[in-house]
């Protein structure tokens, strides 16, 4: 490698793996020996995506939802294996919600309230032993797991009745533009704490009161 990169092979790719295992595993994945010969046969591209920490020449293609799959699939296999989520997105993610869940165990009712968020993840990080870096130490990033942490079930029951009632309510006479609002809206809150920041509140609240005003004309 020393003599087609300048990265060192004891050394760590650009995404801090150690990049002898990153050669070894993208070795594998195009079927090639794991020796010099197989080296020798990767091209240019081969080895500048080994230095991005490439493990696998699926994932250097930026449209790839093979690839992609692939990559989700191998980063919770790994995850799963040995609970380090470092330097793969859908792993942390499900850190972030084993550390949320964690909290919801230990306050199932009522929830821990708004100002101790802070606190309570960081005793839950240190209580599972979590293996994530402490600055990428965040909230659920699910709206719906992190109502439960701040109110627990009867704040979490309560909120989602109040929410998909006003939105069933005017879904019966606005249709097609309340079911676009609620499936943006509601498949938003599986992926990001939306009611946690001004766009996700805005978003919510604006096209509620948008389309809860129209009233479509009937031909």
């Amino acid at each position: 490698m020393a003599k087609r990169s300048k990265y060192n092979i004891s050394g760590a790719d650009k995404k801090g793996q150690p990049i002898r295992y990153t050669i070894v595993r993208y070795l594998t994945s195009k079927g090639l020996r794991k020796d010099s010969v197989g080296v020798w046969q990767l091209t240019y591209k081969d080895i500048a995506n080994i230095e991005e920490g490439n493990a696998n020449y699926l994932f250097a293609s930026d449209i790839n939802f093979y690839g992609r799959i692939y990559q989700t699939i191998w980063e919770i296999d790994l995850y799963l294996k040995d609970g380090n989520p470092q330097s793969h997105s859908v792993a942390q993610r499900l850190e972030f919600l084993k550390a949320a869940m964690h909290i919801v165990a230990k306050h199932p009712v009522i929830g821990v309230g708004t100002g101790d968020l802070p606190s309570q993840y960081k005793q839950a990080y240190k209580e599972i032993n979590s293996k994530l870096e402490f600055k990428l130490r965040y909230r659920a990033h699910n709206q719906y797991v992190t109502i439960m942490v701040t109110f627990g079930a009867i704040g979490f029951l309560y909120l989602m009745f109040a929410m998909f009632y006003a939105w069933g309510k005017q879904l019966k006479s606005q249709g097609f533009f309340m079911v676009l609002y609620g499936t943006v809206v509601f498949m938003s809150m599986l992926n990001e704490d939306t009611l946690e920041t001004q766009a996700g509140v805005t978003l919510f609240t604006y096209f509620f009161l948008v389309f809860s005003q129209f009233h479509p004309k009937k031909i």
